[in-house]
């Protein structure tokens, strides 16, 4: 099921009007339309703080919101013990670990130059940042997406 259809049955089932989501939310109602008419929305136009705001107010884990499955789950991929950083730390760390400039990382990614440097020097500035920009960033760091998005898998706690 798309991500927007899982919104809108969530939101009936659990009795909430439009509205009343997007006041949960801190958007605008007809913004909130557009995240249940269309399955991109949630990636292009909506900050993740508003995104974890959304799984919170529909009671729902963000791997249950988003079509994303754990890194760690499958042991596959090994948990770093820099993951533990705050994420402006870890952004600066993965970065130089890649031997990359910021202009550099900017190029790879959908941010600006300024934009890195600002992501390096606050740990929440990804908080205001679309999910589509900040999964471009998973490529160049070699970073699981949910580690850049700062949650934990409900199942093993990474």
């Amino acid at each position: 099921m798309d991500i927007n259809k899982v919104i809108e049955s969530r939101r009936k089932e659990l009795g909430l009007s439009e509205r009343q989501v997007a006041d949960s939310i801190g958007i605008e109602l007809s913004s909130y339309y557009d995240i249940e008419w269309h399955a991109d929305e949630i990636w292009r136009g909506v900050e993740l703080r508003q995104i974890k705001l959304l799984s919170s107010t529909l009671g729902l884990e963000m791997f249950e919101l988003l079509p994303m499955e754990c890194a760690f789950c499958d042991g596959s991929t090994a948990y770093l013990e820099e993951y533990r950083l705050p994420r402006n730390e870890l952004i600066t760390v993965l970065r130089e670990k890649e031997r990359l400039s910021q202009q550099e990382l900017a190029d790879k990614s959908e941010f600006y130059d300024y934009a890195i440097q600002a992501m390096e020097r606050d740990p929440d500035y990804l908080e205001q940042s679309r999910l589509e920009s900040i999964r471009d960033l998973v490529a160049p760091l070699k970073v699981p997406l949910q580690i850049l998005l700062g949650v934990k898998c409900p199942k093993c706690g990474r």
